[in-house]
């Protein structure tokens, strides 16, 4: 009888430990991952104000081919440092809608896809960035909200 209770105590034990284990285990990736959600929001953020960025958004009709195609060109590049800058980034796409544009990390200037930017973007009644999911993606994804 003493031999089935110490048995049975030492499957509880195991168990109870590696439940115990595999609770810090997840709370340890969880927490990772919360913050390098936080810091792809500051980076999110930051580029907003990118003056390239800004300049395509609202001296379109104004500035020069020259300068049209080198502000591009300095976005991309910013959007390529911060794909690069974490592992669950798989591209980085700022959506230009006064000009109709996309300019992409990894598919450079593009025209935007409507459909997808109306299901993907940030409402303007919504504070903040928003994880999206759509399309079996998801998104991290918000808006310029001083213009």
């Amino acid at each position: 009888m003493l031999g089935i209770y110490v048995y049975f105590w030492g499957i509880h034990s195991v168990k109870t430990e590696i439940s115990n284990s595999m609770i810090t285990q997840v709370s340890y990736y969880l927490n990772g991952l919360e913050k390098e959600i936080e810091s792809i929001k500051m980076l999110q953020y930051d580029c907003l104000s990118d003056e390239n960025l800004n300049k395509l958004a609202f001296q379109w009709e104004i500035i020069d081919d020259y300068d049209k195609i080198y502000s591009m060109k300095q976005l991309q590049q910013r959007l390529v440092t911060i794909r690069n800058s974490s592992p669950f980034i798989k591209d980085v796409t700022a959506h230009i809608s006064p000009i109709g544009k996309s300019i992409s990390a990894n598919d450079s200037v593009n025209y935007i896809e409507w459909d997808k930017f109306k299901n993907i973007r940030v409402q303007q009644d919504e504070k903040g960035a928003q994880i999206i999911r759509f399309q079996d993606q998801l998104f991290l994804t918000t808006l310029n909200e001083d213009r």
